[in-house]
């Protein structure tokens, strides 16, 4: 698998990257590069600069909502449910608009905003449009959001709120993403697939975890690109050569059933798969035909021995009215992906088990 690793430079606001399989360089622009990547909507880039780096770099104040440690609970019930000594939710739903993409969007649009960008593009299925769009306004930049039409009307609604400049197009998540990387013009990327320097903000999730619970065997990840997965292995890599972590724990990448391309690429040992068609989900922030950061979340299920468990709409349903009722989590069909997938990890012997609720239901209401 072809790696290419971005080096970062700050010189009159601008990123300097560079390929390490040919040692061509580049200025980042806001999508990837034709490097030695044989297509521009799979992420190969992985950053090399550190969060702290950039705030540091940064000479102006930083934009946030106010981005905090998320809570990790103990789940007593489900753990009872699934025969798991000990089941934690790590609660990304509490962050500023109710998800994981928070994380993400606040380095993407703080990147915009250091390299001068006015407008920034987002590819979405929702949750991370709300999240670019939020981070967008209290930047002063226009935020383009695309959009499948059959997004859900509640997060619509709340894009709108945040001054989203909402774009349409038909078709799945791949249909929206396809057309926009393909069109020149659009605006400077903050979208996974296109933006690496998102899962700088996803790295401390595993740090949070081991602070609050100490090591698991396991870390339970919904993933539609799979950047939020990537995202949390270069947290725990950062964590092992520190001395931190002795070992990693496993991780469990969730998609949907017949619609789960990871799935296919780590059966195939392949970096990706497009799969030929797929029925659509509740899930709509998983289901996918294809997934753009597929190569590095292949890259981490190897690395830590881990693997993809596919789930269905109907067990989605009634894990997610079992998490209200036993737990009081208020969450969405993708956020509850992770609980049937527990349901079906028995034989891995796991004791003790993080899983990351990615978006609030409230959305929904």
């Amino acid at each position: 698998m072809t790696v290419c690793l971005y080096y970062f430079f700050v010189n009159k606001m601008t990123f300097t990257i560079q390929c390490i399989t040919c040692n061509k360089e580049f200025t980042y622009t806001g999508r990837l590069p034709k490097c030695c990547s044989t297509t521009p909507y799979y992420d190969y880039f992985i950053p090399t600069v550190s969060l702290e780096t950039i705030q540091g770099e940064a000479g102006a104040p930083w934009v946030t909502l106010g981005l905090f440690k998320t809570p990790t609970v103990v789940l007593h019930h489900v753990s009872r449910l699934v025969d798991i000594p000990e089941v934690y939710a790590k609660c990304e739903h509490f962050n500023p608009t109710g998800s994981f993409k928070d994380r993400e969007s606040e380095v993407a649009i703080n990147v915009a905003k250091l390299l001068g960008k006015k407008e920034v593009s987002v590819i979405s299925s929702g949750n991370a449009a709300l999240s670019a769009a939020a981070y967008a306004l209290k930047a002063d930049i226009a935020c383009h959001c695309f959009i499948p039409k059959k997004t859900s009307k509640e997060k619509i609604r709340l894009i709108k709120k945040f001054n989203g400049v909402i774009h349409f197009i038909d078709g799945f998540f791949e249909d929206v993403y396809r057309k926009v990387v393909d069109d020149q013009h659009a605006p400077f990327h903050v979208s996974a697939g296109q933006n690496p320097f998102r899962e700088l903000g996803d790295e401390s999730i595993c740090p949070e975890i081991v602070h609050d619970i100490g090591f698991v065997d396991a870390i339970v990840v919904p993933m539609g690109n799979g950047s939020l997965l990537s995202g949390i292995f270069n947290g725990m890599q950062k964590m092992k050569e520190s001395g931190a972590l002795k070992s990693y724990p496993k991780l469990i990448g969730i998609q949907v059933k017949n619609a789960a391309p990871i799935a296919m690429a780590l059966k195939n040992d392949t970096d990706y798969e497009i799969l030929d068609d797929i029925e659509d989900s509740i899930a709509e922030g998983i289901v996918a035909l294809e997934s753009y950061c597929s190569p590095k979340a292949i890259n981490a299920l190897k690395k830590t021995n881990g693997t993809v468990i596919e789930v269905t709409d109907s067990e989605i349903k009634t894990w997610n009215a079992i998490a209200l009722k036993k737990e009081a989590l208020c969450i969405e069909p993708t956020a509850a992906s992770v609980f049937p997938a527990l349901e079906k990890c028995r034989d891995l012997n796991l004791k003790k088990v993080a899983l990351i609720i990615t978006g609030t239901g409230l959305k929904s209401f």
